[in-house]
């Protein structure tokens, strides 16, 4: 799974096991609109996760993140940022609720994120 934000909206690409090619893409409200992009960046995860559970739950996911403050956040399993840190719990609560049997987070430089174009 692909995920990016920016300030404006956010992106997701999904690559299921049978080659099927699931995008999700939206805009962020006036409100979300003003948090820090690493807090937008984790939303994108978890809306990605929510809105592709039942193809996501009980796998195990490969997440793309151009985003260090995410990826590292999620493999810490924390962030010293109040915010991120909130973020970060939401997805931890998602991948339970989705069954996601295990999530591993890589960076991939902006350049080559896929879900960049959205």
């Amino acid at each position: 799974m692909y995920t990016d934000a920016s300030l404006t909206g956010f992106g997701v690409i999904v690559f299921t096991e049978d080659g099927q090619v699931l995008k999700l893409s939206g805009r962020w409200s006036r409100l979300e609109a003003r948090r820090r992009i690493e807090e937008l960046e984790a939303m994108a995860v978890d809306r990605g996760i929510r809105h592709f559970s039942d193809i996501l739950g009980g796998h195990a996911v490969d997440l793309f993140v151009d985003n260090t403050s995410v990826r590292g956040a999620l493999r810490r399993g924390y962030s010293r940022s109040y915010h991120l840190d909130k973020r970060i719990e939401e997805i931890r609560r998602a991948r339970q609720d989705t069954g996601i049997v295990e999530l591993t987070c890589t960076y991939v430089h902006t350049k080559d994120n896929i879900a960049d174009d959205l």
